[in-house]
């Protein structure tokens, strides 16, 4: 696991989120972009909801994937990245789980969770990103949520959010699946 804060400089953080904005509020969306769903497979709840986004936001972050070292720049031709834009709320919460496509079980990461805080988080409201190495541990760590902080997670551990605790708050996230043959 490893947490990088300040991902983005400040210009670059700032044009990330206009990005975001445009192609999830445009109008003239062709079918398959910036698909919005809810997020059932988290615990069934329908207070997180998710944009596929598919344009300029994504290329940002994977180039910057590749600029710190952390994939091959092959995976700027081939694009094998989904990035999701997460708005979760009250009284949202999710089950232990992995981000690969595979078996669970196995030993094989076929894609690399990497998460992105999007906005200033109070601790205090839960959503804690928490994770631990073994799916039986009964103890293990957690992150704060903190705006601009990443978090890469190459040996794919079982990660969870803690339950949001607080009404009105909203808690806004990238998640992003990259293909792990392009892991460096």
């Amino acid at each position: 696991m490893q947490i990088i804060d300040n991902f983005l400089n400040d210009d670059k953080f700032k044009l990330l989120l206009e990005q975001i904005e445009d192609e999830i509020t445009t109008k003239d969306r062709k079918v398959g972009e910036c698909e919005f769903r809810e997020e059932y497979d988290h615990v069934g709840l329908d207070n997180s909801n998710f944009f596929i986004i598919k344009k300029e936001a994504r290329t940002m972050l994977v180039e910057e994937l590749v600029n710190r070292g952390l994939f091959d720049k092959e995976v700027l031709v081939d694009m094998e990245a989904m990035l999701r834009y997460h708005i979760t709320e009250y009284p949202y919460t999710a089950l232990w789980h992995k981000d690969r496509m595979s078996d669970w079980d196995g030993n094989d990461v076929d894609y690399i969770g990497i998460t992105m805080f999007l906005s200033d988080w109070n601790s205090d409201d839960g959503g804690l990103y928490i994770y631990k190495e073994h799916k039986d541990s009964t103890q293990g760590n957690f992150i704060m949520p903190i705006k601009n902080r990443v978090i890469y997670n190459p040996k794919d551990y079982y990660h969870a959010v803690t339950q949001i605790t607080k009404e009105g708050v909203k808690r806004y996230s990238l998640q992003m699946f990259i293909s792990s043959k392009y892991a460096k």
